[in-house]
């Protein structure tokens, strides 16, 4: 007897012979039933989707849903593949935005990590083998990698902006994060407003840092947009971006240099900064204490939240990533591009969210 098709005349004896599993097995892989190891899981399924198939969505009531099918998508990370990153909370936080979604359309999720697989200019895995529907990529890479990735899948790049604009992307709006700043400083009375970043040299390959001065770069840029447009001071020293030699310098010491330039500037100089990221924000208020400064009594302090760190008291306050949130737009964003693939490249940046600590204080007469 012939097995009943599965998805447009696709049967499962198709299928059965091509993964060189029994029927019952395709069956139960299909249905999601809990007891085919995940090894087999994935050998079938794999084979399911190369010959077309795609596992129905289930409505409310439990029945197949007629128009929409399960989507499948890839959540790939630019670290190497030693790297524990599920457990770093910069990157736990876009997943969980991303897993959110996901399950609103009752779709699956895979991750990896993708750093060998662009040094070595070849496509993961998963989309080679037709398992994704899409690919969300969290990645800094700007090469030709990336466009390969986009030509074969629709893909959403996360906290990047491809220079061309030729893939979707969602990224953080790091103008709404300085004008909330600048704005809050202004309103507690400061007008010497200081901003702090460092440029990095030497990155390891495998670091998180490596890639972020696009966005460090962009911070200062909207910095020096709003202290102009809120009529603060102007100095070029209040702006500090020291260098720093990743294989010789901590950030301590690099982050004590812009300090030293600050104080340099005597009365002059700023009582409150602003950070393109929290470590920075975390080390400027210990080396400041070592020098018998203390936040917010002498420099108010505000952050854009990176790593999600605990900070020490006083609690920095910081302009909130919304990673979540971004990893929900871009699930959004990929099942457009998968609706309709000749549809327009986006790039969406979210708001950031400014979240009060104890750091700020107004101005000293």
């Amino acid at each position: 007897m012939k097995s009943a098709p599965t998805h447009l005349g696709i049967r499962m004896q198709d299928i059965a012979e091509k993964a060189g599993v029994s029927i019952g097995t395709v069956s139960r892989v299909l249905r999601g039933k809990p007891d085919v190891s995940p090894d087999l899981t994935e050998l079938v399924f794999a084979v399911a989707q190369k010959m077309g198939y795609r596992r129905p969505l289930r409505n409310r009531a439990g029945g197949t849903a007629k128009v929409a099918e399960a989507l499948t998508f890839a959540y790939l990370v630019d670290v190497g593949a030693n790297r524990d990153w599920t457990h770093e909370a910069f990157f736990q936080r876009f997943a969980a935005g991303i897993q959110k979604q996901t399950s609103t359309v009752n779709g699956h999720l895979l991750f990896a990590s993708c750093r060998q697989d662009i040094e070595r200019d070849v496509l993961p895995s998963l989309v080679t083998n037709g398992i994704a529907n899409g690919v969300i990529v969290k990645t800094y890479d700007q090469g030709p990698w990336l466009k390969k990735l986009q030509m074969r899948l629709p893909t959403v790049v996360l906290m990047n902006k491809p220079d061309d604009r030729a893939v979707s992307s969602v990224t953080c709006d790091n103008y709404s994060g300085s004008y909330q700043a600048v704005k809050h400083l202004v309103e507690l009375g400061h007008r010497r407003i200081g901003f702090l970043s460092i440029e990095n040299g030497n990155v390891p390959e495998d670091s998180s840092d490596n890639g972020i001065n696009a966005h460090h770069a962009e911070r200062e840029e909207a910095f020096l947009k709003h202290i102009r447009l809120f009529g603060c001071e102007e100095n070029p020293a209040y702006v500090q971006v020291p260098l720093r030699d990743w294989a010789k310098e901590s950030n301590e010491e690099v982050i004590g240099r812009a300090l030293d330039a600050f104080l340099a500037l005597g009365a002059k100089r700023p009582t409150a900064i602003i950070a393109a990221t929290e470590i920075y924000a975390k080390v400027f208020s210990a080396v400041a204490k070592q020098r018998n400064l203390l936040v917010p009594r002498d420099f108010s302090l505000i952050t854009y939240q990176h790593d999600g760190l605990h900070t020490d008291a006083p609690l920095i306050s910081c302009l909130e990533l919304r990673g979540e949130d971004m990893g929900a737009m871009a699930v959004s964003v990929l099942i457009e591009q998968i609706k309709n693939p000749l549809a327009p490249p986006v790039q969406i940046a979210v708001g950031m969210k400014y979240l009060q600590g104890q750091s700020c204080a107004p101005v000293s007469v």
